[in-house]
């Protein structure tokens, strides 16, 4: 506890004088994160998240934050959302915002200090592709196919041989890829650190190609909108619903899995954890580490270098005493 929240250095006298109330609090804890720099998605999801525990607590709209935001009222909603019968999982994401939020709460002193501590849940391993899936998905589309049809082919191309994100990918530009110099700049990531990847002369054909048939200008979005807009996250995703379900692959994180496809298969490959790091933009190795797990790898199995084994010569074997004996 003393390590999330740091010493308190006012006393309960001073904090009780702190009459905000909880939506207040709850606006100056997300304006402090867009000052930071926080992702859109992420400012959302606590927005979200944080709303409906405030709609939960009875007198919020009454009260200061002090005095509802307790240990009490946060588990009292959590064993809300265990009676709605929301999935473990969903509640321990959850858990996770809230204990963002009333972590911040407590460093700045406007509520008593607790242990926000976040549901376990059952763990599985994270819906990928298999290798007969991509081969279908990756086929290209007929002559009379449609634009959209089309366009989707080739996102799926650059998602599972990029591993972005899907908020990446729509926010890459034509002038972002470097046909030349075989790279894809990437300035839009979760993590806000842009990113210069290798692309194998497969991908960039396809995408030299849909840029020549789509008549894209090097402003354009390279997925976008009839009018050159960028597109929506949530077209993409029913395009590639639509574009699965006609080939007949079902997924319930279709384009995520897609990323999880990418971790898997590039790790598998080389095993090297570290070059997986940048490449999924990730800020910490703990991070890719705990990726690889939900995946169902354990990066522990590691093949190690034996030199020995190889190059130094095994000592004749030297006959036994005894059996020499026995045998004249």
């Amino acid at each position: 506890m003393k390590k999330r929240i740091g010493k308190i250095n006012k006393n309960i006298e001073e904090l009780n004088s702190l009459e905000k109330m909880p939506s207040e609090l709850l606006d100056l804890f997300l304006q402090e994160k867009e000052a930071f720099n926080a992702s859109t998605e992420t400012i959302k999801q606590y927005r979200y998240h944080c709303v409906q525990f405030i709609h939960s607590i009875e007198n919020a709209d009454r009260l200061p934050g002090y005095k509802v935001l307790t240990l009490e009222s946060y588990k009292n909603y959590i064993i809300e959302l265990k009676k709605r019968d929301i999935k473990d999982v969903s509640i321990a994401c959850i858990a996770r915002s809230l204990r963002a939020w009333l972590y911040w709460l407590m460093e700045n002193n406007y509520i008593n200090p607790f242990h926000v501590k976040i549901p376990k849940y059952q763990k599985v391993v994270a819906e990928t592709y298999t290798d007969e899936e991509l081969a279908i998905l990756l086929e290209k589309p007929g002559r009379n196919c449609s634009e959209v049809e089309y366009e989707t082919w080739v996102f799926i191309n650059v998602a599972i041989a990029t591993g972005l994100r899907l908020s990446s990918i729509l926010n890459i530009k034509v002038q972002d890829i470097h046909f030349s110099e075989n790279t894809i700049v990437v300035n839009k990531t979760k993590n806000r650190a842009a990113l210069s990847l290798v692309a194998n002369d497969e991908l960039l054909a396809i995408l030299k190609r849909y840029v020549k048939l789509f008549d894209l200008y090097p402003e354009d979005y390279l997925f976008c909108t009839g009018e050159k807009g960028k597109l929506a996250n949530r077209t993409m995703e029913d395009f590639v619903k639509r574009y699965n379900a006609k080939r007949g692959v079902q997924k319930k994180k279709i384009v995520h899995a897609f990323r999880h496809t990418f971790a898997r298969n590039h790790y598998l490959q080389n095993h090297d954890m570290y070059r997986l790091k940048n490449l999924m933009g990730h800020t910490l190795i703990s991070t890719t580490e705990h990726y690889l797990g939900t995946l169902g790898l354990n990066t522990s199995d590691k093949i190690e270098y034996n030199p020995q084994a190889q190059f130094i010569k095994k000592p004749k074997q030297t006959r036994n005493r005894r059996q020499s004996i026995h045998k004249k």
